[in-house]
């Protein structure tokens, strides 16, 4: 199952790219207008960020029995459905690359979550 937050704000955003993600989709903001709303407008980049946080901890709750992927409303699929390979992690996340630095950050736009067994 794929998730995201978008705030009312990325609309346009999600709108261009969410239809590359495929089926199964679920869409957390703070607006009903095109997801669902669990938190009101506010506009703290911080605050903003900490709901993506918010956001994973109820769809591990709320869809326990799936592995969640969520995305950032700005990410665009080349292929759809994702297609997530097989391994023994429980989180998998991927690395942002940018060809004008020397790091290496962690992409928290991109991350597989898998449900405990616990």
């Amino acid at each position: 199952m794929i998730i995201t937050y978008c705030s009312e704000t990325y609309e346009e955003c999600l709108k261009k790219n969410s239809p590359s993600w495929g089926e199964n989709v679920f869409i957390y903001s703070d607006t009903s207008k095109f997801g669902y709303k669990m938190f009101d407008p506010v506009e703290n980049m911080d605050e903003n960020l900490r709901r993506k946080i918010l956001v994973i901890k109820n769809a591990l709750t709320k869809f326990r029995d799936k592995n969640i992927i969520f995305l950032d409303a700005d990410i665009y699929l080349k292929t759809s459905p994702i297609k997530v390979f097989e391994n023994n992690a429980d989180l998998t996340v991927t690395r942002m690359i940018r060809r004008d630095r020397n790091y290496d950050y962690i992409n928290s736009g991109v991350t597989f979550w898998r449900p405990s067994k616990k």
